[in-house]
């Protein structure tokens, strides 16, 4: 499985780099990592981490060595809004031509509406949340 790392880049992300060679030295970590201030990320570290935010991690590089890894919720807010946002694109498309359709026929387009605004307004519900769980648990789907 290999050793996971994490280091900053020079934006200042958090990176996650996983090492399969066994025993790498630390020229080998350095160089492939492409940062001299790293730290091994534990299996337990890991764990603690939900998958869906975990570009959105922070440390204080400056104090790496009893640091630990967490989420930034403004990041992970950014990231979900991403998420939604290519999530909800083909359904507003769909209700794009639902739209059309109706006007073409003289049908009532009120609730093909108000589905568009609802899903035209799930980001903004994403600015609320004050917790991964209230992000994880927004969604396109009604």
């Amino acid at each position: 499985m290999g050793i996971r790392y994490f280091s900053q880049d020079a934006d200042g992300n958090t990176v996650f780099t996983q090492i399969v060679k066994e025993n790498p030295t630390v020229d080998e970590i350095k160089s492939i990592i492409g940062s001299s201030v790293y730290k091994e990320i534990t299996t337990e570290e890991m764990d603690k981490i939900d998958p869906e935010f975990l570009g959105s991690c922070d440390t204080d590089y400056s104090k790496l060595s009893d640091n630990k890894l967490t989420v930034n919720l403004d990041k992970a807010k950014e990231v979900k809004k991403t998420h939604l946002r290519l999530d909800r694109k083909p359904l507003l498309e769909a209700e794009d031509v639902k739209f059309m359709k109706a006007q073409e026929a003289g049908d009532d387009t009120t609730a093909i509406v108000a589905e568009k605004n609802r899903l035209r307004d799930i980001t903004k519900q994403v600015d609320s949340c004050t917790t991964t769980d209230e992000l994880k648990a927004l969604s396109v789907k009604p």
